[in-house]
């Protein structure tokens, strides 16, 4: 449910509370309060301490939720109450006291902001580039942080302060994803169909709970996007957090004895103790 406020009706708060604020892996207690305001826009302000807002005081900082791309609880173990909005330009990380204070203000933001342009959303640092070809020019800068975030039938990649992102991956062009257990990062397997042909992508998250999340949202959200019929060369790997679609190259080997090779590789994968999980296909085709 949406609130509607005339253009005459004063600001409404929603709720008040204290929560700790994470910025930069510090955290600090700050007072919240969630306002509609059909003037200013709905928003969530940021003040000191309660007093500085019945002071009537202006808060330090302000988050405008029409500005708000996506908004979500954590579930990581450090952050098993905290709520994170993603703006336009930051992202805010708020610690709750309880659980259900968190839901309190789950609540008040989803009837503030009903409907998100995406279905999850997660910071990310580019930090490794690997492509088949050399390209002229990559919008894609290592070192970079930018969101990822999922639409109905592609992912792509918005930069902070940007309102549109700039690159989309459709599912049918995600190879295969790797996920190596104890480790913050993901990898994308590209397919020759993706803006990048045949390629890779690293992608840093801030915590191993949010990459086996990323992980996991990928994989489910290619199975979805296939109706739930697993392609021929899929593969699930759950001991390695492994998972290979090949739907873009999915074409037979080049002959019978490529075909051998292939199997051979994937065998001696499998019995090698320390087996980082690439996609055997991938590998193939860069040689």
């Amino acid at each position: 449910m949406s609130i509607i406020l005339g253009p005459s009706l004063k600001p409404v708060v929603l709720g008040q509370d204290y929560f700790e604020k994470i910025k930069t892996k510090k955290r600090k207690k700050y007072y919240f309060v969630v306002v509609a305001d059909s003037e200013k826009g709905p928003r969530v302000n940021q003040y000191k301490n309660e007093s500085e807002f019945h002071k009537g005081r202006e808060p330090m900082e302000r988050f405008f939720l029409q500005n708000c791309i996506y908004f979500s609880p954590r579930e990581e173990r450090k952050l098993k109450t905290a709520i994170s909005l993603y703006g336009v330009d930051e992202t805010w990380t708020l610690v709750a006291s309880s659980e259900s204070q968190r839901v309190e203000w789950l609540l008040n933001l989803q009837r503030l902001r009903p409907s998100l342009p995406f279905s999850f959303v997660c910071d990310v640092v580019i930090t490794k580039l690997e492509f088949a070809s050399e390209l002229e020019y990559t919008p894609l800068r290592t070192g970079e942080h930018c969101r990822f975030c999922f639409e109905s039938t592609a992912v792509c990649i918005q930069r902070l302060g940007e309102t549109r992102p700039f690159i989309h991956f459709a599912f049918d062009c995600i190879r295969a994803v790797a996920h190596p257990a104890e480790y913050d990062f993901v990898i994308l397997d590209l397919g020759r169909h993706s803006e990048f042909g045949l390629s890779k992508l690293w992608l840093t998250l801030d915590s191993v709970e949010m990459a086996m999340t990323l992980n996991k949202m990928l994989i489910d959200a290619f199975q979805q996007c296939r109706s739930g019929v697993l392609h021929p060369r899929q593969h699930l790997d759950p001991a390695s957090n492994y998972y290979s679609a090949d739907p873009c190259g999915s074409q037979a080997p080049a002959s019978p004895e490529a075909d051998r090779r292939v199997s051979s590789r994937r065998q001696r994968a499998s019995e090698a103790d320390d087996y980082v999980p690439i996609n055997p296909v991938l590998r193939e085709e860069h040689t």
